[in-house]
């Protein structure tokens, strides 16, 4: 058996020795900065936003964008991030609403339960006639003068029986109603309820009947529109059975299964987004340029932060390896890095851009963030 060299010996030795040395240190760091316990921040205009996979939402890159987006047949960790796979999106999440309801923002949470909803201003009558749930909800036990207004809003008794005249308003706006929807969003680690307003519209499904009957005039006269209205009332009076039930068809709309419904998702996603950092954390950015093979310019972005930004970042991504990271400002993800090892130097490095004006726009806004409201992001 061939003798092993006493030199050799010692550069095993001193191997083995340095491999257990590693090991050792990166157990203790790992240790050290996986105990550290940052309190929760808000969002800035600057934010560096953490998505959790297994919630059912993924990140797409698209015309030189970032997108966070609902999947249809959910999430895959192994999919990729471009926009190759546009057919399977079920939905955009819109990020500004999300980060201004995660800083407690009201109207934006209104705005992003419809949006997660379907739900548009698009949808809704140019003339909006306001119903509030509580006023509603008067009309419907007990408040008679609350009562006669709806019913005249609607240009129908509650119980579904047309009125005998009709007011045109009534028959082409219907109401909107004003629904408050309530979600529990975490505010610097204190769950604080955050109440904001949907605004749905309703009208009688005989209203819509009539609507539907001149849709095909082009320019409808008065008299036209109630010639049609009576004929649609003569069918509704004919067949007492098939009237409609207004009084519980608004009821079904306001209840407190409706409003589950309807903050399901939008819950989820609140929950499964998470503020890394914010531009307090940032100490500047910076990015080079380089010539790509089809000639035209690529633009490497680098995001250099404090020192405890970089502790914050190292926590993070220690678990995260894989997984994804949105770089946002003013509400628009500008990027997705993807975190192919713990963070732990202090900067966030993305590559392969080509928007020299986002790059820009982004500069500027970490520049105004930081003169301004640094402070108060925190």
């Amino acid at each position: 058996m061939k003798k092993i060299r006493s030199s050799t010996k010692i550069a095993v030795g001193f191997a083995a020795i340095a491999a257990l040395g590693w090991l050792a240190y990166t157990k203790v760091t790992d240790a050290m900065i996986m105990g550290e316990k940052f309190p929760p921040i808000l969002p800035g205009r600057v934010n560096i936003v953490g998505v959790d996979p297994g919630a059912g939402y993924r990140i797409i890159v698209s015309n030189e964008l970032a997108q966070l987006v609902e999947t249809q047949g959910g999430f895959s960790a192994n999919e990729s991030d471009d926009s190759s796979s546009e057919s399977s999106i079920k939905k955009r999440i819109p990020l500004s609403d999300l980060l201004q309801t995660l800083q407690g923002n009201s109207d934006a949470l209104g705005r992003f339960v419809m949006t997660m909803n379907d739900m548009s201003d698009n949808d809704l009558p140019p003339h909006r006639v306001l119903w509030s749930k509580a006023d509603l909800e008067k009309a419907f036990h007990g408040d008679k003068a609350l009562r006669d207004k709806l019913e005249s809003d609607l240009n129908m008794k509650l119980d579904g029986t047309p009125l005998p005249t009709l007011r045109i308003a009534s028959l082409e706006d219907g109401i909107v109603i004003q629904l408050p929807v309530t979600i529990p969003v975490n505010l610097k680690g204190v769950t604080t309820p955050i109440t904001g307003t949907v605004l749905q519209a309703y009208q009688p499904r005989m209203m819509k009947a009539v609507q539907a009957d001149y849709a095909q005039d082009t320019n409808p006269t008065t008299t036209v529109k109630l010639g049609y209205y009576l004929q649609e009332a003569k069918k509704v009076l004919a067949s007492p059975k098939t009237k409609e039930n207004i009084q519980q068809d608004i009821e079904n709309d306001i209840s407190d299964s409706a409003v589950a419904t309807l903050t399901e998702t939008p819950k989820r996603i609140l929950k499964s987004a998470f503020i890394v950092l914010n531009d307090g954390f940032i100490k500047d950015a910076n990015y080079d340029t380089q010539t790509s093979s089809d000639g035209k310019p690529i633009y490497s972005l680098t995001i250099d932060l404090n020192d405890e930004g970089r502790r914050r970042l190292w926590q993070y991504s220690q678990r995260r390896v894989g997984d994804q990271l949105l770089v946002v400002s003013d509400g628009i993800a500008i990027a997705a890095p993807r975190i192919h090892s713990p963070l732990m130097l202090g900067e966030i490095t993305v590559t392969s851009m080509r928007d020299q004006t986002i790059l820009d726009s982004f500069k500027d806004t970490l520049t105004q963030a930081k003169q301004g409201t640094a402070t108060a992001s925190r």
